[in-house]
Formats: structure tokens, sequence, C-alpha cells
């Protein structure tokens, strides 16, 4: 696609871009009495009212939202189809470990998703695999094989979550839009650190990691993987190298500061597309940008709701796109 061809999705992003939260509102949020005067700060600044609706259902439509918006004006609908495919991998994930456990999904699948949430349960519970869209059936069907076989949900979410990164960059690339590869390709390297991380965490191998791992451009996975069954001050040394942002101070800090912190690297990964005219980076932008805002609303009213103190809330929310 031409960039110019993008010059009224832009458009209709930028006059969009006005309504994300600032970081004044996220702070009185931060610092309000309670939860219900952070519910209030947050209604008074363009959420739904939440004395009337479920929380959970406005932060679900909100990002909703912001996905139809995008697809409803970019020009080329499956440019953006890498921005949501980990949603259909977490739905996938849920609707099988639900299956063998004899319960239900209800409440556990996210949207958007590039497969119908109906869709994905009818395909899954029936195991008529094959009515997915051919790009998911082989893992969806090599993770229920595992699943059954070993009932290891760990070794479950190794097939779907590779699979996702590997999809990522995939869809990027089918886009041959250049800043979609560079976002995708920091996505998969920023993921594959969180994966090595955990598996250092809870002492996985060598063969493990590796088979974990989804090889992108910006990283030697053989490299991480090695680094990950060295111990902490070796994975440290190692993200240090990487030079990415703070990341590895958070390494010795906590799983939670260590997922901010590459949160707020991809967030930072995309604020030049502020400066974009045309061309798909202001809505891949703008669609990260409310993702992380639904994501810092979340974080901020869950720590209100459990009394923990504004030093502890500054800690773990992200940072914005404005």
């Amino acid at each position: 696609m031409k960039d110019t061809e993008y010059a009224f999705a832009v458009a209709r992003i930028r006059s969009n871009e006005n309504k994300l939260l600032s970081s004044a509102t996220v702070e009185s949020a931060i610092t309000a009495s309670d939860y219900n005067e952070a519910l209030k700060v947050f209604a008074d600044s363009g959420y739904a009212d939440f004395a009337n609706e479920d929380e959970e259902k406005i932060l679900t439509e909100k990002q909703r939202e912001a996905f139809e918006l995008i697809y409803s004006t970019a020009p080329d609908k499956k440019c953006i189809d890498f921005l949501i495919v980990k949603n259909d991998f977490h739905n996938f994930k849920a609707i099988l470990k639900s299956m063998v456990q004899n319960k239900s999904v209800d409440g556990l699948l996210l949207t958007p998703s590039i497969v119908d949430t109906k869709d994905a349960v009818k395909a899954v519970t029936e195991k008529q695999f094959d009515r997915l869209p051919e790009k998911f059936v082989e893992s969806v069907k090599k993770a229920y094989d595992v699943l059954v076989t070993t009932l290891d949900g760990q070794l479950c979410d190794m097939v779907l979550d590779k699979a996702c990164l590997e999809m990522i960059l995939g869809l990027a690339k089918e886009s041959k839009d250049a800043f979609a590869v560079s976002l995708a390709n920091k996505m998969t390297a920023l993921y594959d650190i969180k994966i090595a991380m955990r598996c250092m965490r809870t002492g996985k191998d060598e063969s493990f990691v590796m088979d974990s791992l989804a090889k992108c451009d910006v990283l030697d996975v053989s490299r991480l993987a090695k680094a990950s069954i060295s111990g902490e001050d070796t994975f440290y040394e190692y993200v240090k190298f990487l030079s990415l942002g703070n990341l590895a101070e958070c390494v010795r800090k906590s799983y939670a500061a260590f997922e901010k912190e590459i949160d707020d690297i991809l967030i930072d990964s995309v604020k030049d597309a502020k400066y974009h005219c045309l061309g798909l980076a202001p809505l891949a932008a703008y669609y990260f940008a409310v993702e992380n805002e639904v994501k810092t609303v979340r974080i901020i009213l869950s720590c209100k709701k459990n009394g923990m103190s504004v030093e502890t809330i500054r800690e773990r929310v992200r940072k914005l796109y404005v």
C-alpha cells in the first residue's frame, strides 16, 4: 500500500488521540483518596460510567473500539492483524485448558481477535481444527495433542506462545511495512527475553528454552537460551548487552518490574509515529497507546481496590503514549 492511501485513517487517528488520557489525569487517579474517587477521575475523562457498568466490560470495550476504528479506516485490513493475533493465542490456550478441565470458558476470552471467539470455541471443543484459518491449524492441533497426552499446561503454553511470536513477525512481514516489521521484531525479542527469564526462574534446561523461543532479526536465540540456563548474573549481563532501556536492572528487581519495563520499551518504540503524517505507523501506535492506557487504568483500579499505597501504584503503572 502507498502511504498516501492512509491519509484518511491517520486523520481519524489524530482526532482520537486527543481523547487519550493525559499524565495529569493518571496522576489524579493514582493519588485519589480511594477506589471510588479513582473511578470518578476516569469517568470524568471520557470512560463510561463505572458506577453503572461492569468495570472489565468497559475496559474491554475501550480496546475493541480502538481496533474497530483503525480496522474500519485502514486501506489494507490485514496489515493490522499482527497487533491482535496474541489475543487469538490467549483464547486458544483458555479454550484448550477449560476443555481438558471440563470448565466453562466464559469470561476468559479476549477481543479483538482474528478468529471470532464463538468460532474458536466450536472448532477446538469439537476437535475440528481445520475449521480454523489455515495459519492457526498446525499450532493449535499440536498444543491440543501435547495437553491431552501430557496434561502439562506449561508445554501447551510453550507451543502456543512460540507460534504466536512467529505469527506476529510473519504477519508484519507480510504487510511489507517497515514500521510494522521493526515493531514486530522488537515485540518478538522482548517476549523471547520474558520467556527466557521465566525459564531461568523455573530451572528449565537448554533444550526446553530453545524450543520455547521464536527467531527474530534482533537477537540470537541460542545465546539467549544459554544465558538463561547459566544463572541470573549471566542472564543479567546478556540482557544488559542488548541495551534495552532498564530491562537488565529489572531482572534483579521483580517479574512485575520486568513486565512493566517491556511495556514501557514498546510504547517508547512507537512514540515517533506521532510525527508520521501517513502510513501504517500512526494506526499501530494508536492501538498500542489504547492498549497501554487500558492496562494502566486496570492496574490503578485494582491497586485502589486492594488498598495499595500511592508509591506501589506508581511503580506499576505503564508509560503513556501522549
